[in-house]
């Protein structure tokens, strides 16, 4: 038995667009009409390519994430997979019962009750009544309708109806979970709720296929991802490369993204780059085998890192609260604009734990050009109020007028982005945080620490 849960072949999908009504009915009668007069011996529709050779497969228990513009194709390629929409060319393989939640209460009767809409959809997806009966109880305290599951669904709020949807589908023991953007509907503790039970699921061996404009929940989830793009698989891989990707499509044309998707995997090396020897104190690694995320080393080059301890010593093991430097060198390859880095801490669960540019640091002077072969050491120090836990670092490298860096705090956190342009983000390497040496005493809890005072008024 294959342990593939889909693979999708060469799909497309094509629909005939008409100008008019009446242009649908000459398209049938044609045989007929062309008979009578030549002028209906032609097409009166033209073709739409909604979905173009889509490829992918995906195994038992694994994630991937579907991410694209609106009418990016995103929607299609699940309603194709689940079997509720045909596909032109190309073949869908599923190995395993599909629990889809394709649109808001997609599958419902709106005149049934919320009773009846659960044991409908069981039925549906195979299930007897007696496993039904077993889960009921479990889907109607999640889903939180109350009293309203002996109401017709058509009296529910939108937030109501998607909970008993997801319920249904998410607590119907899934072997492959379909999700469109269903998470973003509800009220926060629904939502967390809802992210509780896809830990659950991931954890044991039920395939998942994610579609969402949350980056963030992407890559939380998603081993993979692939990137639409008018139709267009233009990426399909690491779901962290993919959204950087993601974030490009309003900046750079379609041909512009397509070549920036080629080489995320295939990074360009510079052959032909002389490295400056400079005298520095830190002894740094070489950046060779580090994984380009996004971008390329055209305009600056990333040529080293160094990873140190209070004590200004090599390390990657750190004991919580421990003070760590994070160094980096780089080098332009041409004349440039202030370089401004980022550093990014990731956990093992792809969740973003820290993130910060260099002009958001206290006292950091950023130099407003660099001349070409000029070199730059970056050093950034860091508490490490982590969770302890194995970690993921990454930098990334921006540039920036000027005038723009000079007046940054004037900006609105939505209108800086659009002042400064993405250069290289790599993927550098890992630490880890472990707990204190003397005694298990945490001196916080979750997964990083806020500054924070606390004070008891005692009254008799």
């Amino acid at each position: 038995m294959s342990d593939f849960a889909i693979e999708v072949k060469n799909l497309s999908k094509v629909y005939n667009i008409y100008d008019k009504p009446m242009h649908r009915l000459y398209d049938m009668l044609a045989p007929l009409l062309s008979l009578v007069s030549k002028r209906f011996d032609r097409p009166f529709h033209r073709k739409f390519k909604a979905l173009s050779n889509i490829n992918f497969k995906l195994k038992k228990g694994q994630s991937i994430g579907f991410i694209g513009k609106n009418g990016a194709g995103k929607s299609t390629l699940l309603q194709i997979i689940a079997g509720t929409l045909s596909q032109t060319e190309g073949d869908v393989l599923v190995n395993g019962r599909i629990n889809a939640l394709l649109e808001l209460g997609s599958g419902f009767n709106p005149e049934f009750t919320g009773r009846e809409n659960v044991y409908m959809n069981g039925t549906i997806l195979g299930f007897s009544k007696e496993f039904i009966d077993s889960k009921f109880d479990e889907i109607y305290e999640f889903s939180e309708v109350g009293s309203f599951i002996d109401q017709p669904v058509k009296s529910y709020s939108s937030g109501m109806f998607v909970k008993l949807a997801f319920s249904v589908q998410a607590l119907l023991d899934p072997e492959i979970l379909i999700v469109d953007e269903a998470l973003s509907v509800g009220d926060i503790f629904f939502q967390r709720k809802c992210h509780q039970i896809i830990q659950k699921l991931l954890g044991g061996n039920t395939t998942f296929i994610f579609v969402s404009h949350d980056m963030g929940t992407i890559v939380k989830y998603c081993e993979k991802a692939i990137l639409l793009n008018n139709g267009e698989a233009i990426y399909y891989g690491d779901s962290l490369k993919a959204t950087s990707l993601y974030y490009k499509l309003d900046r750079m044309s379609p041909e512009e993204i397509k070549l920036e998707a080629l080489e995320l995997d295939n990074p360009k090396r510079i052959s032909s780059f002389v490295e400056k020897k400079i005298n520095s104190k830190v002894s740094y690694h070489s950046s060779d085998g580090c994984d380009i995320l996004s971008g390329s080393y055209d305009r600056i080059f990333f040529s080293g890192y160094a990873l140190l301890n209070e004590e200004k010593e090599p390390a990657t093991s750190f004991t919580i609260q421990d003070t760590a430097y994070f160094c980096f060198r780089i080098q332009a390859m041409q004349d440039m604009d202030a370089p401004i880095l980022s550093l990014s801490i990731f956990n093992k669960q792809n969740v973003t734990i820290f993130g910060r540019y260099a002009y958001q640091f206290k006292e950091c002077d950023i130099p407003y050009e660099l001349k070409e072969n000029q070199v730059v050491e970056v050093e950034l120090k860091l508490q490490l109020d982590l969770h302890p836990d194995e970690y993921i670092f990454c930098v990334g490298v921006i540039s920036m007028k000027e005038v723009d860096l000079r007046n940054i705090e004037s900006f609105s956190v939505h209108s800086y982005q659009d002042k400064f342009e993405p250069l290289v983000t790599v993927q550098v390497g890992t630490f880890s945080v472990g707990f204190p040496k003397t005694g298990l005493y945490l001196p916080f809890n979750g997964l990083s620490d806020l500054p924070s005072d606390c004070k008891y008024i005692l009254h008799e």
